[in-house]
């Protein structure tokens, strides 16, 4: 098969003009007489707009509900970035730019270099943006993203004052209430008031784990005592199970969350900040805000206990972790084939009578160890196994498919590409955030010799800004060395998969590699495994 040039297959696309349309609609209220309307209205506008156009067929609809504009980590929107990077969509359309997000800078990325590199056309219907025709409104489009970015600032920010005024006059301004209490209002503030049956079984987890019971047994007294977890309760409005309804386990983190709360000896924690960074939080407790469940006693003997255990497991981590702790390659694709959750890897130290000591890896799906109905079948493989596996079915693949070997590079190349796109973007916003912790830092200096703020907090904020901006600059160096080593680690990884394809047992595998080449693994109880490929999806 002659090659074809990358000019060739953009003229290709361009004679056939079918564009494989996205339509993204968002709601960021979670109201349910308005979701319905507006999600339908956004749609309709989007459909109405590719109505008698030949040049358009709808793909899919992608919806996020009750989602922030503010940053792109939404259910709806990643689905559409992975049909994206699968060509299986080619024109994302929405409303209006306020829709995609509210970030300016990002939908800039997303706009200007993203979707361009990506042979991706973007039309926001009311706004009368197509990025078919984009060079007459560029400022247009940045001045009206400005303008949704600098409106979503300042709510964020009216909103947190707001807060923080509640939370020192010991109003609770959370969302759900701590297990064991209800929300009342009171002389124009939400008091948080004890609710019988749930401050029960907080008091008998508090009186239990004071007694010497381990997490585990409490969780299977739990469990035999059919007494819902949080969420549940929350869902049902009861403590019980009753018939009819799903009993899960409780988690060791919900219960070192309640034993840890201060919430339960009558206080309430409000935080603050002298900067915009959340690593600058000064924490301020409130005392005596409700009725306490437990006394101060018991409560903190017990966050005694636990502070003990934490600096003994601590302890016992660095001497772990003294011995190498390789990266796991195959974290994110590997998963259970009868329950479908994410493998996890379990490591375990090896002594030798020489006193050389090695780390053995294997993985387990974590349902195993389930008390409820979600515990899976017993199974495991070893890493060494797993691997000889994924080369054996690589070789297989290739043999048995009519891809050839040229196209399986231009295919990893490809997706090289796609994740140099990605470092940019990263490299962007490390940049940005470098720039406002410089900024940060003149600020501080004219607030401490204003008046503003003292000498202590002064040297305080400034020693975090040098941390951040340490640690910043050491992840930009990184991403900007793997910008310039591109092509080395591109031959390196064509070398890989041609030593694999040519047999050789001695070729080690690698996580780039392989998430370059396989979407998904599957470990089944009969220590069947089944491996899916990105580039059986692609042709």
């Amino acid at each position: 098969m002659a090659r074809v040039s990358k000019k060739q297959r953009i003229e290709r696309i361009v004679q056939k003009k079918i564009y494989h349309v996205g339509i993204y609609a968002r709601l960021s209220v979670d109201n349910h007489n308005e979701k319905n309307e507006s999600i339908e209205t956004q749609l309709d506008i989007a459909k109405l707009y590719i109505k008698d156009k030949p040049e358009f067929e709808l793909y899919h609809c992608y919806i996020d509900l009750g989602k922030s504009g503010v940053h792109f980590e939404r259910d709806g929107f990643k689905q559409l970035m992975e049909d994206i990077r699968q060509r299986k969509v080619n024109c994302v359309i929405v409303k209006d730019f306020s829709r995609f997000g509210r970030n300016y800078i990002e939908i800039g990325n997303f706009i200007q270099k993203i979707f361009p590199f990506l042979d991706v056309r973007f039309i926001s219907v009311t706004d009368k943006f197509d990025s078919n025709n984009m060079q007459t409104v560029d400022f247009c489009v940045n001045l009206k993203n400005l303008i949704n970015e600098m409106y979503a600032a300042d709510i964020a920010a009216k909103v947190k004052s707001t807060r923080i005024s509640q939370q020192k006059n010991g109003s609770y301004t959370g969302g759900y209430p701590p297990y064991g209490y209800n929300i009342s209002q009171c002389d124009g503030k939400r008091v948080l008031v004890v609710e019988k049956d749930a401050a029960n079984v907080v008091r008998a987890l508090f009186n239990q784990y004071e007694a010497g019971v381990h997490y585990n047994e409490l969780i299977r007294w739990l469990y035999k005592n059919n007494i819902h977890r949080p969420t549940e309760y929350r869902k049902y409005k009861h403590i019980y199970c009753r018939d009819g309804e799903v009993l899960l386990e409780w988690s060791k983190w919900t219960l070192k969350s309640i034993f840890t709360n201060p919430v339960y000896i009558g206080c309430l924690e409000s935080k603050d900040s002298c900067t915009e960074s959340s690593a600058e939080m000064e924490i301020f407790i409130k005392e005596n805000t409700h009725q306490a469940i437990v006394s101060q006693e018991q409560f903190f003997k017990i966050a005694h206990y636990l502070k003990k255990q934490s600096l003994y497991y601590n302890n016992k981590n660095k001497e772990t972790l003294s011995i190498l702790l390789e990266e796991d390659i195959f974290d994110g694709i590997l998963f259970c084939g009868d329950c479908h959750c994410k493998i996890k890897r379990t490591t375990l130290i090896k002594n030798f009578n020489h006193g050389k000591k090695i780390r053995s890896y294997t993985y387990n799906c974590p349902n195993v160890t389930r008390i409820d109905a979600r515990k899976c079948c017993s199974h495991h493989i070893s890493l060494e196994i797993l691997q000889e596996i994924i080369k054996e079915s690589l070789k297989k693949e290739w043999l048995l498919s009519n891809i050839k070997k040229q196209e399986l590079i231009e295919y990893i190349k490809s997706q090289f590409e796609l994740k140099q796109v990605l470092l940019y973007k990263n490299s962007e916003v490390l940049k940005k955030k470098i720039e406002h912790h410089k900024i940060r830092q003149s600020e501080q200096y004219l607030k401490y010799q204003s008046g503003k703020i003292g000498l202590q907090i002064f040297k305080k904020v400034q020693q975090e800004n040098r941390r951040q901006l340490e640690f910043l600059s050491e992840k930009l160096t990184e991403i900007e060395s793997q910008q310039k080593n591109y092509d080395i680690i591109l031959t390196k990884q064509k070398m890989l998969f041609d030593s694999l394809l040519k047999w050789d047992t001695t070729s080690k595998l690698n996580k780039e590699l392989l998430h370059t080449l396989i979407k998904k693994i599957d470990i089944f109880s009969d220590k069947r495994v089944e491996i899916t490929f990105w580039f059986q999806e692609s042709n």
